[in-house]
């Protein structure tokens, strides 16, 4: 077996000083430390590296020498319990032992005797690859009960020393020429004034081992009868050291007394430190071995016979292995469940990132189509204003002709006026007659423009504006459109109130779209799941309106309290779901016509 330095198991973490003996730690050699050894360690106090100064290992299993443990320690009353407390992680720890702090095991001590049950569980399973199944008078016994080597017995025996743990446990090597001894150490020494008797059975035969679960003394008849019993095959049992293991066992009680590997280390410390055990808190020195699955907790043999007579229990390790097995699968539900939910989300950020992508596509689409309409409102317009302007020119070029002409003829019949006027003034015969002849051919000329006096053009230029529904059509124009929204989305009827049993019940939902707008069309995924009082689920039949609207039917089959689930797009419309109470619905066939009626229906229940 492999050795480990001194360095890492004999320096006490808190005063950093050297512990033990330099020897190194082997499967090989024993380590143990004597208790005459503890108390020269505890007399030499001057000496922080004296030889006899040696590590003491916690139930946490943090190790510190006692110099430093005598500084933890709390001072207990007469008869008291020593108590101590770990520097390390705070936990506390109680000492019944008579020996006290000496019946703390040495790091050496607890580590060479977890290195023995490695070594010797290497050479069992070895030794059984070799020889096979059948090989020894063991075959056919529970696998979890081995019997150690009567070498690992002399080891232990040559180094126990004079500690009262050690010597608990390690036999004379006369006595381990059986091999039915325990490997279990750190045990306190049966009495030898009166030997145990079997606490199991009436006979009074004296006990030769002890099982560790149930916390009792066992003859060799209970020892059998112990493995025959399915609650009580697996446990682990103990054969007591001396006179009884010195009588070589047959085959079976070989195999069967032995002490199981795996319990080994808990053994150590567990018979140092008994309030580590698992045991009931209603029953002293009862290991709890059973759970009870009517209460959900674990329990000992006494409290199946006590508080949880009659409930159904079973073994704490079956138990044990059902809730790991369970947890495995509910770890692999969640493990599915979550897988689950990362495909929603990834689902719901493609959703959400198609719902980008498709109002970005239709805000284009909605500027596509007003730009449109703008450009041919602007072409329209510069038709409109064009023409205007060229009604303008035509109009204002006419009148400036006809203005020109009339300058034209004022001007003549001015000059002309001027002439005659001057001819008669100078009295001249001859003048006066072309004068004549003048304003005859002037006078003439103003009839032949008498046109011209009057305007030929007006100011009447219109414009007539298209009709009234061309305006609400351009102002209205284009319609953007969604799904109903389901916290929006509303439902009213009578048959969200009450209904009767047999009897069909409908109301209406009115769906509203993301704006608070209702919907005029239809065509949403609505559906409706109504859940009866005794919690079956039944749909409900959903007739589109084509107009927004949607009408619900259903037909409840049992009295009571009915849960009516709206979805719209798999999310529940506003109130939902609606709580309707169905009634029994009363015959009418064998009631004749009323002979005589007042009052009405009222608004509350009769």
């Amino acid at each position: 077996m492999a050795s480990f330095p001194e360095a890492d198991f004999q320096l006490c973490p808190l005063c950093k000083e050297m512990c033990g003996s330099p020897a190194p730690i082997s499967s090989n050699s024993s380590t143990s430390s004597s208790s005459s050894q503890t108390s020269n360690s505890s007399s030499a106090g001057g000496s922080s590296c004296a030889p006899s100064r040696r590590l003491h290992v916690l139930p946490c299993l943090h190790a510190f020498c006692r110099q430093c443990l005598e500084a933890q320690r709390q001072h207990p009353g007469a008869g008291d319990a020593l108590k101590l407390r770990c520097p390390i992680c705070d936990q506390k720890v109680v000492i019944s032992e008579p020996s006290g702090m000496d019946a703390l095991p040495s790091s050496n001590f607890l580590l060479s005797n977890l290195l023995d049950v490695v070594v010797v569980a290497a050479a069992a399973a070895e030794e059984q690859k070799n020889n096979g199944r059948g090989g020894g008078g063991g075959g056919g016994s529970n696998n979890r009960h081995h019997h150690p080597r009567p070498q690992q017995q002399q080891h232990r025996s040559a180094g126990s020393g004079s500690s009262p743990a050690a010597a608990a446990s390690a036999p004379s090597p006369s006595s381990s020429g059986g091999g039915g001894s325990s490997s279990l150490l750190l045990r306190r020494p049966h009495s030898r004034q009166g030997e145990p008797r079997c606490s199991s059975c009436d006979e009074g035969n004296a006990a030769s081992s002890r099982c560790l679960d149930c916390q009792e003394h066992l003859c060799d008849n209970c020892v059998r009868a112990h493995q025959r019993v399915r609650l009580t095959k697996d446990h682990f049992i103990e054969r007591f050291g001396g006179a009884a293991a010195a009588a070589a066992p047959g085959p079976a009680a070989q195999l069967a007394l032995g002490q199981p590997y795996p319990a080994a280390p808990y053994s150590i410390l567990a018979s140092v430190f008994p309030d580590r055990a698992s045991y009931c808190q209603h029953h002293d020195d009862e290991v709890l071995h059973f759970y009870c699955d009517t209460c959900s907790v674990p329990i000992c043999r006494e409290c199946t016979m006590g508080r949880h007579v009659g409930h159904s229990f079973i073994y704490l390790q079956d138990a044990l292995q059902d809730s790991r097995t369970l947890t495995i699968q509910l770890l692999a539900d969640a493990q599915q469940g979550r897988q689950a939910i990362q495909l929603r989300i990834e689902q719901a950020q493609a959703v959400a990132e198609q719902v980008e992508m498709k109002a970005k596509v239709v805000q284009s689409e909605v500027k596509a189509m007003t730009s449109r309409h703008k450009k041919a409102l602007e072409e329209r317009e510069c038709e409109l204003l064009w023409k205007v302007e060229k009604i303008r020119q035509v109009k204002a070029k006419s009148l400036y002709l006809q203005v020109e002409k009339l300058h034209q003829n004022q001007n003549k019949l001015g000059n002309t006026i001027s002439a005659v006027q001057q001819v008669l003034e100078e009295g001249r015969s001859m003048d006066i007659l072309l004068a004549r002849d003048r304003m005859l051919a002037q006078v003439q000329e103003l009839k032949n423009v008498r046109g011209l006096l009057q305007p030929q053009e007006d100011d009447r230029v219109m414009f007539t504006p298209p009709d009234q529904a061309l305006y609400m059509a351009v102002k209205s124009m284009g319609f953007v459109s969604s799904r109903a929204f389901a916290p929006l989305t509303k439902a009213t009827g009578e048959g969200l109130k009450c209904a009767l049993q047999g009897k069909a019940a409908s109301f209406t939902v009115i769906g509203y779209d993301h704006d608070g707008e209702p919907r005029l069309s239809g065509g949403d995924m609505i559906s409706a799941v109504v859940m009866g009082p005794d919690g079956n689920l039944f749909g409900a039949d959903v007739n589109d309106q084509q107009n927004g609207t949607y009408l619900v039917s259903y037909r409840p089959q049992l009295e009571g309290e009915h849960l009516v689930s709206v979805m719209m797009c798999n999310q529940h419309i506003e109130n939902s779901p609606f709580k309707v109470m169905v009634k029994f619905g009363r015959s009418y066939i064998d009631i004749k016509l009323p002979g005589l009626s007042f009052g009405s229906k009222g608004d509350n229940d009769g």
